[in-house]
This record gives C-alpha cells, sequence and structure tokens, in this order.
C-alpha cells in the first residue's frame, strides 16, 4: 500500500467571518481554539462553564455566528447547556466535542 499525502482543496490563505462563542472548562483549549479561529479574522468570546456560555449567548445572540461546546464540564454539562441556547435561539450553530 502507497501513504498518501493529505490534501485540501481550502487554500492555506483562507479567511473566514463572524463570531463563535467558545465553552470549555479547560483554558488550554480555549486558549489554542481562540487563537486558531483569530488568525483567521474570527472574532472570539470564551466562556468557562455552561452557566456563563448560555449567559454569553443569550447576551450576543444575534452576534454570534457559531458555537464550540464541551459536552463534557463540571456544573452545567455541554447538553444542558444546548438545550438553554436552544430555548433563546432554536437555529444556534454548535460544534461538540470532547476531550
Amino acid at each position: 500500500m502507497i501513504p498518501q499525502t493529505a490534501t485540501s482543496d481550502t487554500p492555506s490563505n483562507w479567511t473566514g467571518q463572524g463570531t463563535i462563542l467558545i465553552i470549555d472548562d479547560d483554558m488550554a483549549v480555549r486558549k489554542v481554539t481562540g487563537l486558531m479561529l483569530n488568525q483567521k479574522v474570527f472574532k472570539i468570546f470564551n466562556a468557562n462553564n455552561g452557566f456563563a456560555g448560555v449567559e454569553i449567548n443569550r447576551d450576543n445572540r444575534e452576534e454570534i455566528s457559531g458555537v464550540i461546546l464541551d459536552l463534557v464540564m463540571p456544573e452545567m454539562k455541554g447538553e444542558q447547556a444546548l438545550d438553554e441556547m436552544r430555548k433563546i435561539n432554536p437555529d444556534v450553530r454548535v460544534l461538540l466535542c470532547s476531550d
């Protein structure tokens, strides 16, 4: 079997736009994810738990383009935060993740 090199149709100079809410109890995850998205010209909101994330979403729902949400957090779990955010905005775009 010949190893294949990964390729991408997305140019390396691609940039995005919009505002992303990162909800994760791990500061390192929030920091690295935010730095990567900032390089692609996204504005970032950070929350260290589900309660804070829901509050930021409520206060900025018109501005937030999407949410990156950790499923496993203390206090309010990711699924609970998602349920609360859907009450505020049923069309909220969320990427669920866990480590």
